[in-house]
């Protein structure tokens, strides 16, 4: 069973934005997939609230009455397996915490985002953008991704490297990364290496794949740095853009003559 919410109207019958009345009353219990996209209401979360069932949820640009509404958004669902959320770019809530241990071994898909989550998740897939780099510096999160394992980047903003960085140096044993829907910089942004190499690249990423790569300088450069300062790295694999403007024996060679960080490291030009 499903709901979807995409209108502020849609809350009607919901008691505004609070998530009780005859909704929770009738479909709590069977609900399987959950979804609101709406940026104008405040959703407040009671203690009250459980979704047994509850398997996907997605909420995209929903503004929450507070921090707890939202931890308890989640929490209400004990067998979540996954999590897309789209935050808003005035959002009031600062840090979202997520510790639901049915996403350990699923998936979450965390869209648009101002302010990065607290989490416990294994597996992600990142949608960088422009107005992320202005407010992540802003919070404490050392400990954001501390059991993130898996990753996969989509770099829809000019400075997507600048995103990537930031998740890599808070992913410390980060052991699989890809990279996919990479904007070209073009002559925009400059590669600028880190000061010092992420822990994740020195110790723990044995997999790197990078798909639609295009070749491009800036591109370039960020792999070959990643190729660096992975010394654990056991397979790494390009996948050229259909219409790069290089070939694939000359995407090889640049990435193979480079310095690489681990000697076991395989490299892998794929169609």
């Amino acid at each position: 069973m499903g709901f979807s919410v995409d209108k502020e109207s849609d809350f009607e019958s919901m008691e505004g934005s609070n998530l009780r009345g005859s909704f929770c009353r009738d479909t709590k219990q069977a609900l399987e997939f959950l979804s609101w996209t709406t940026s104008v209401i405040l959703l407040e979360v009671p203690c009250t609230v459980r979704f047994k069932s509850l398997k996907t949820l997605c909420v995209d640009r929903v503004r929450y009455a507070d921090e707890e509404s939202f931890v308890r958004l989640i929490s209400s669902s004990p067998v979540l397996e996954n999590l897309i959320v789209q935050s808003c770019r005035d959002d009031n809530v600062d840090t979202f915490t997520i510790n639901v241990p049915s996403l350990l071994r699923n998936q979450m898909e965390w869209l648009g985002i101002s302010y990065l989550c607290k989490t416990s998740v294994s597996n992600l897939r990142l949608y960088g953008n422009s107005f992320f780099s202005s407010g992540f510096a802003e919070y404490p999160i050392r400990s954001v991704f501390f059991q993130l394992v898996c990753l996969e980047f989509c770099g829809i903003c000019e400075d997507w490297s600048k995103e990537l960085v930031h998740v890599l140096q808070h992913s410390p044993i980060l052991q699989i990364l890809k990279l996919d829907r990479i904007q070209d910089a073009g002559e925009k942004v400059c590669w600028i290496e880190p000061s010092c190499a992420p822990e994740c690249l020195l110790y723990n990423l044995k997999t790197f794949e990078w798909t639609d790569y295009d070749g491009t300088k800036f591109q370039k450069e960020v792999a070959i740095y990643i190729l660096k300062n992975a010394r654990r790295l056991v397979t790494a694999t390009v996948c050229p853009f259909s219409k790069a403007s290089l070939g694939k024996q000359q995407i090889f060679d640049e990435l193979e003559f480079a310095t690489r960080g681990s000697r076991a490291c395989e490299l892998t030009i794929a169609l």
